[in-house]
């Protein structure tokens, strides 16, 4: 319906914003995402999401974690294609945010904080280089299906001042045709 009728589908939505059942808030979020794994990709609001945003915005802070759970995933859509829109969004929403905002800001900020997206760091508290020493030790160095690997990691701080940190490891998977996922 979004892809043959986005303005009346996206008023539909947006009205839904405020249905008294939880699972009809929910689909108004999550049937516009943008790149919903499981269904069809919305080509106009992978191009141009700012349709959705209203729609956000009336659910951020929804009673219902189920709700804002598919913001934060929203959210997290429009991030692999627009990063800068949803930098402005947490920095526009992030100061005096509840608990409940800021899981949902800090959810819809996982896949630029995994990629080192300075400003998104930055607004996270994590924008400056660690000041020290840091080592890390795998082992053991090749492992079977099944297997399990050790991770160690030792930071010496060579800073006066105490430091925001954050601390994520990638895996890479070896896949049929010997690239990686």
């Amino acid at each position: 319906l979004i892809v043959a009728h986005p303005a009346l589908a996206l008023r539909t939505l947006l009205a839904w914003t405020h249905d008294p059942s939880v699972h009809v808030r929910r689909l108004a979020s999550e049937g516009s995402r943008p790149r919903l794994p499981w269904g069809l990709q919305l080509k106009s609001l992978i191009s141009d999401p700012s349709p959705t945003l209203p729609i956000l915005a009336a659910l951020q802070d929804d009673p219902s974690d189920y709700v804002r759970r598919s913001v934060a995933n929203h959210l997290n859509d429009i991030a692999k294609d627009h990063p800068q829109l949803v930098v402005d969004w947490v920095q526009r929403h992030l100061p005096s945010a509840s608990a409940e905002r800021r899981a949902l800001l800090l959810h819809a900020s996982r896949t630029l904080i995994k990629q080192g997206h300075a400003g998104m760091l930055t607004l996270w508290g994590a924008g400056s280089a660690f000041k020290g020493r840091c080592t890390l030790a795998v082992a053991p160095k090749r492992i079977r299906v099944g297997d399990s690997v050790q991770l160690e990691l030792s930071l010496q701080s060579t800073s006066n001042a105490a430091q925001a940190l954050l601390i994520d490891y990638t895996v890479h998977h070896v896949k049929a045709n010997g690239g990686t996922s």
